[in-house]
């Protein structure tokens, strides 16, 4: 309700061309000739927008298990493009590595490591959950956490910039992509 008293007080505000949303949706894949969790659908897509030349993609779909024979193209295309950030789930309020099994481990990248005197009080805390399957974890040029945790009225309403794991911070998928594309 915030949000829509905001756009009413404020007007419509303007949206930077820079910024563009690509959506597959159901409607969509029906009308082109891959099958839903074909990599091959993907490869095409990140092929495509290096050819536009856009300086950064967000991916927001996870891809832990790749059964297909196209898996290695597509994370060849991720390496290729250079630009391209996926997600990770990580489980809340955990740092303890023996309590949770990563699957599919995480790359050295994916961590930031921020050397600070102070405690890291307020971050939010957790560990890896889920994350895309190893090859396309190395090819990504970031992966960022995908997590929102309910207020105290059990509404979604906010995604923390960074969640602190053992090791290492984890920025937001839009965080890292936004730090990519700022250089």
């Amino acid at each position: 309700q915030l949000t829509r008293l905001s756009y009413q007080l404020q007007g419509n505000r303007p949206i930077s061309p820079e910024i563009v949303h690509v959506d597959l949706d159901d409607k969509d894949l029906r009308t082109i000739e891959y099958t839903e969790n074909d990599p091959r659908l993907y490869a095409e897509l990140i092929r495509i927008l290096g050819l536009a030349g856009v300086k950064s993609v967000l991916v927001d779909i996870l891809f832990p298990v790749c059964k297909e024979k196209n898996c290695t193209s597509f994370s060849t295309e991720v390496e290729i493009a250079g630009n391209i950030h996926f997600p990770v789930i990580l489980s809340p309020d955990s740092t303890d590595k023996e309590n949770v099994s990563v699957f599919p481990s995480l790359p050295e990248s994916a961590f930031w490591r921020i050397n600070s005197s102070k405690p890291w009080n307020g971050v939010a805390r957790g560990q890896v959950l889920i994350s895309n399957f190893s090859a396309l974890n190395t090819a990504s040029s970031g992966l960022g956490h995908i997590n929102s945790f309910p207020d105290v009225d059990g509404v979604y309403r906010r995604i923390p910039l960074l969640i602190n794991t053992a090791d290492g911070i984890i920025p937001s998928l839009a965080l890292r992509t936004a730090c990519h594309y700022l250089d």
